[in-house]
C-alpha cells in the first residue's frame, strides 16, 4: 500500500513539474505557432506560383518549388514535434514521435541546404560560365535525387541516437523523460554523428560563400564594363541588373540560412555531451531558432522577386474579384426575392 501511495505521489509531483515547465515554455510555443502560420502560408504560395503557374516559364527558378516543399515539411514536422516537447517537456512518452520527428526534421533540413547549394551552382553556371553547357532538366532532377540520398545517409543515425532520455529534479527526487539525444546510451555514435553534421555544415557554408563570392565578382566585373562602355544596349543593361537582383535575393536567403542554423550547430555539439540538461526556456529558443530559415524565404521572394510578387498580386486580385462578384450576385438574388 505504501509503495502504491508513493508511486501515485511521485506521478503527481512529476505531472506538477511538467505543467510548470510547460507554462514556462509558453513563449517558445507561441513563437513556433506564429512561425508555422507564416511558413505554411508563405511556402504554399511559393509552391503554387513557382510549382504551378510558372513551372515551365522560368528555368532559373527550377529548384525554388523543391526548396519551398522542403521548408514546408520542416515547418510542419519541426513545429509539431517541438510543441509536443513544450507541452510535455519532462513527461514525454511517445518515443516513435520523438525519434521519427527528429529524423524527418534533420532529413528535410539537410535537403534544403543541398538545394541551396544547387541554386548557387546554377547561378554560378549562368553568370560565371555563360558560354558553357549548363545543367539539363534531367540532370537537375538527378541532382535532387542525389541530394535526397545524401540527406538520408547523414540523418539515418538519428534513429539510433535520439529518443527518451531521463531528466532528474534532485530536490524533489523525481525522474522524468524528455525527447533528446541519447548521449549517455550511445556517446560515441552521438559524438561521431555531431562531427559528421558539423563538417557537412562547414563545407556547405564554405561552398556557398565561395560560389557567391565568384558570382559577386563576375557581376561587379559586368557592371564596371557596363559603366565604361557607351555602346552597351539597354536590353543588356536590364539583363545584368536583373541577374544582380536575383543573385542578391539568393545570397540573402543563404545568409539567413547560415545565421539561423548557427544555434543548431551549437546544439548538436552540446547535446552529444553526457549529463547535459537542456530543460530551459533559453535552450528551447536556441533549439528551435532554425525554423526562421524555413519561413523567411517566401518573405524574401515577396520583397525581392518581381515575378513572384506580380503573380501573387494577380492571384489576390482574382480572388478578390470572384469574392466581390459572388457577393454582388447574392445581393441581386436577395433583391429579386424581395421584389
Amino acid at each position: 500500500m505504501d509503495n502504491v501511495t508513493s508511486q501515485i505521489d511521485e506521478e503527481f509531483r512529476l505531472e506538477q513539474w511538467n505543467n510548470e515547465m510547460s507554462v514556462a515554455f509558453l513563449p517558445n510555443t507561441i513563437f513556433l505557432v506564429f512561425s508555422c502560420i507564416i511558413g505554411v502560408v508563405g511556402n504554399s504560395c511559393v509552391l503554387y506560383v513557382y510549382g504551378g503557374r510558372l513551372r515551365r516559364k522560368y528555368e532559373g527558378r527550377f529548384f525554388v518549388p523543391y526548396l519551398a516543399a522542403a521548408d514546408l515539411i520542416v515547418m510542419l514536422v519541426a513545429v509539431g514535434l517541438n510543441i509536443s516537447i513544450n507541452v510535455n517537456p519532462v513527461n514525454y512518452k511517445n518515443r516513435e514521435v520523438c525519434t521519427g520527428g527528429s529524423f524527418l526534421v534533420g532529413f528535410f533540413s539537410v535537403w534544403s541546404i543541398c538545394i541551396l547549394i544547387l541554386i548557387a551552382f546554377q547561378r554560378y553556371q549562368k553568370i560565371c560560365k555563360p558560354m558553357d553547357t549548363h545543367m539539363t532538366r534531367c540532370q537537375k532532377k538527378l541532382a535532387l535525387v542525389f541530394s535526397l540520398a545524401i540527406s538520408f545517409l547523414l540523418n539515418v543515425i538519428f534513429i539510433f541516437t535520439v529518443g527518451l532520455r531521463d531528466v532528474e529534479l534532485q530536490n524533489l527526487n523525481i525522474t522524468g523523460k524528455t525527447c533528446e539525444r541519447l548521449s549517455e546510451e550511445s556517446p560515441v555514435l552521438s559524438i561521431v554523428h555531431s562531427v559528421i553534421l558539423s563538417v557537412f555544415a562547414v563545407l556547405s557554408c564554405s561552398v556557398l560563400i565561395v560560389l557567391y563570392g565568384l558570382i559577386g565578382k563576375a557581376i561587379y566585373r559586368h557592371k564596371r564594363t557596363q559603366k565604361y562602355s557607351l555602346e552597351i544596349r539597354g536590353s543588356r543593361k536590364t539583363k545584368v541588373t536583373r541577374m544582380s537582383k536575383t543573385t542578391l535575393m539568393f545570397m540573402i536567403i543563404t545568409i539567413i540560412f547560415i545565421i539561423s542554423y548557427i544555434p543548431t550547430g551549437i546544439k548538436m555539439i552540446v547535446e552529444s555531451m553526457p549529463d547535459f540538461s537542456t530543460v530551459s526556456l533559453h535552450w528551447r529558443f536556441l533549439t528551435t531558432f532554425f525554423v526562421v530559415n524555413h519561413f523567411a524565404n517566401p518573405i524574401v521572394y515577396a520583397f525581392m522577386d518581381m515575378i513572384f510578387s506580380r503573380e501573387l498580386k494577380r492571384i489576390f486580385c482574382c480572388v478578390k474579384d470572384k469574392f466581390q462578384g459572388s457577393s454582388e450576385n447574392s445581393d441581386r438574388n436577395e433583391q429579386d426575392t424581395t421584389t
